[in-house]
């Protein structure tokens, strides 16, 4: 971290907006963590027959890995204390997206010995035979699983059911984190049915659940007073509008808006970083080329009115109308039109309403 970072982050602040920190608590996932809690709790009372696999489903973003993260941490805590063999074990199926590595990822955690040589069933029974050994259980989440269990990895999944059927044991325990259910559609009944549990949904987070999300982040990041108060609104806004409720792309867009503070040299993170940052990194073509002549200038008077006002993210439009009836270019232009240019800049997702409120989500260049 350099000098001029630690003017605004506490020496961990880094690290609590990468996507694998775990926060003390999980806003608006109060729900999804009981469920997975009552999925996993037979096995603290010695009863892994009564284990329902958890199947997480939901978009990029909606705290899926986080949520089961959060929970295997606090099991393995209460097992622990209990002297209950557990192991618990999330692979990234995007980066191990074989079969074969799948296991030999597993059975090197598990076991040591030689691997070379053993196909996708020697493997398994090896990695029961030492949990066996070891009165252990194994919790293996698969996440992002998606293509995994569409294509590459139902020899795993087979081998995995087999070695269970023959043992008559539950020494390993599966769940799925996908982002879509289409992928289970596709297997074969009888696998399906051992795999199918419970369904735990993970909705995009809204604007007012981002708003509490962030909040939690900048606290636990940033040194006080460091980040103006309109910036959790605005990233709020701008991640419904571009992210689609993923909160990943919120906290990576409030890293970015400090970052672009830090460039700037300046001590405090304000809503025109997040403009700026925001500009940077999104996707959506934005041209000015069909816009109307009056729409032009109310973006360009929108534009300039934030410029001066860098803690601000919105302004309502009652104070709207009252500024623009001071400005005689725009009086003259907007009085009667300024409807028909909100929804116009708004279609083209250059401003954004709500709530009586009219936001200016980046500072799009000329196109």
């Amino acid at each position: 971290m350099t000098n001029d970072s630690r003017r605004i982050f506490k020496s961990e602040g880094l690290k609590v907006l990468s996507h694998d920190f775990l926060p003390p608590s999980l806003p608006h996932r109060e729900e999804q963590l009981e469920v997975l809690e009552n999925s996993f709790s037979p096995l603290l009372s010695g009863d892994a027959s009564a284990y329902i696999p958890p199947i997480c489903l939901g978009p990029t973003g909606t705290g899926k890995t986080t949520t089961v993260k959060k929970v295997g941490a606090c099991l393995l805590r209460e097992a622990e204390k209990k002297g209950v063999g557990l192991r618990f074990l999330v692979i990234n199926c995007s980066i191990t997206s074989s079969s074969y590595s799948l296991l030999q990822r597993v059975l090197e955690e598990v076991a040591s010995g030689p691997i070379r040589g053993l196909t996708e069933l020697e493997m398994v029974r090896k990695i029961h035979a030492v949990l066996e050994l070891n009165d252990e259980h194994l919790i293996l989440i698969l996440d992002d699983a998606d293509e995994f269990v569409r294509s590459g990895g139902r020899r795993a999944l087979l081998a995995l059911s087999r070695v269970t059927e023959e043992t008559d044991s539950y020494r390993i325990l599966l769940g799925l984190v996908l982002r879509e259910i289409s992928p289970l559609k596709a297997l074969d009944p009888s696998l399906l049915s051992r795999l199918q549990g419970v369904m735990i949904s993970f909705p995009s987070y809204s604007y007012e659940e981002l708003m509490d999300i962030l909040a939690q982040r900048v606290e636990l990041a940033f040194k006080p007073f460091t980040v103006e108060e309109g910036v959790i609104d605005q990233i709020s806004l701008n991640s419904s509008v571009f992210g689609g409720g993923d909160a990943r792309y919120a906290i990576d867009l409030l890293k970015m808006s400090a970052f672009v503070a830090v460039n700037r040299g300046d001590g405090k993170v304000n809503v025109e970083h997040v403009r700026e940052a925001q500009a940077s990194r999104t996707l959506v073509e934005v041209s000015l080329s069909g816009l109307s002549l009056c729409s032009l200038y109310f973006l360009k008077w929108l534009a300039e009115y934030f410029s001066e006002r860098k803690d601000r993210a919105f302004v309502r439009l009652e104070e709207l109308r009252e500024e623009l009836s001071k400005d005689e270019r725009l009086s003259f232009l907007c009085k009667e039109a300024l409807g028909e240019s909100l929804s116009e800049l708004e279609s083209e997702r250059l401003i954004r309403l709500r709530g009586g409120r009219v936001y200016l989500p980046l500072l799009p260049a000329s196109r």
